[in-house]
């Protein structure tokens, strides 16, 4: 019996910056493997656009990152 590995990403961006491009890189070496991939974005963006060209199966399924941006009084000091 021949198992099928599957991986599901989640990116915390739906950009196309150096971690997203990392995760590009590494769906392509693990497709040539065999390895079905899925990835979870939190919007529309170029990421999709690539998942898309590489005909990844994606979700967009939005979330609040973990990190806020915001400027704390502390830093202005």
């Amino acid at each position: 019996m021949t198992m099928t590995i599957k991986i599901c990403f989640i990116s915390h961006s739906s950009g196309l910056m150096g971690a997203e491009k990392s995760l590009l890189e590494t769906i392509k070496v693990l497709k040539e493997e065999g390895i079905k991939c899925f990835v979870l974005v939190p919007n529309q963006g170029p990421l999709v656009k690539e998942l898309e060209k590489l005909k990844v199966t994606y979700k967009i399924f939005f979330y609040r990152g973990w990190v806020h941006f915001f400027v704390s009084p502390i830093w202005k000091r």
